[in-house]
């Protein structure tokens, strides 16, 4: 039971985004009213299930991603494999 918890897709997906909330929260709502946990939890499923949607950011013209801190952007790279070899 405990090895099904932790082979679980949204167990991982779960500490993903906590993850990625806990590295990016100095740049969060509400010094930053664009990068929302809302947004994270898209990133992240876009990452996941290798879509490549992104939110965007009004201030750069890429994606969300490239605003985020280097552990982030490495959790959604992680994301992107794992979504890729599933």
């Amino acid at each position: 039971s405990l090895f099904s918890l932790l082979t679980s897709t949204r167990a991982w997906l779960f500490l993903f985004i906590f993850l990625i909330c806990s590295f990016d929260s100095h740049q969060m709502a509400p010094k930053d009213p664009n990068i929302t946990v809302f947004r994270v939890i898209f990133e992240v499923i876009s990452a996941f299930g290798g879509c490549g949607l992104s939110t965007g950011h009004p201030t750069v013209t890429s994606s969300l991603a490239t605003v985020l801190t280097v552990p982030s952007k490495i959790i959604l790279i992680l994301t992107m494999c794992m979504g890729r070899h599933r």
